[in-house]
């Protein structure tokens, strides 16, 4: 990186239960520059929401030139006074796996 440039970082906060964040002190350090010191706070709970599985086994499947297709529908309700959204950043469509 040459000095004056920009570089974006992502700091993700995941408790497992409910959990609050009180002035948690992190660094960042750039090689060769500038020490940045941060105070992170959060609350986090459960959501309310629910999932129709959390893990799906789609049977035995037979190997074939043009295989047949399966297909599961989660879904995902609401049962929270919040709204949610529900993001898959990183999900890249193949021929075999669609959301």
């Amino acid at each position: 990186m040459q000095k004056g440039s920009e570089a974006t970082f992502e700091i993700t906060y995941l408790p497992l239960a409910e959990h609050q964040l009180k002035s948690y002190k992190v660094w960042l350090n750039i090689v060769s520059g500038p020490k940045y010191d941060f105070m992170l706070s959060g609350n986090a709970r459960k959501p309310g929401v629910k999932l129709s599985f959390q893990n799906y086994d789609f049977g035995p499947s037979f190997v074939m030139r043009q295989p047949m297709s399966k297909r599961a529908v989660l879904e995902i309700v609401n049962y929270d006074n919040s709204a949610i959204s529900v993001e898959i950043p990183n999900f890249e469509k193949k021929p075999y796996l669609d959301v």
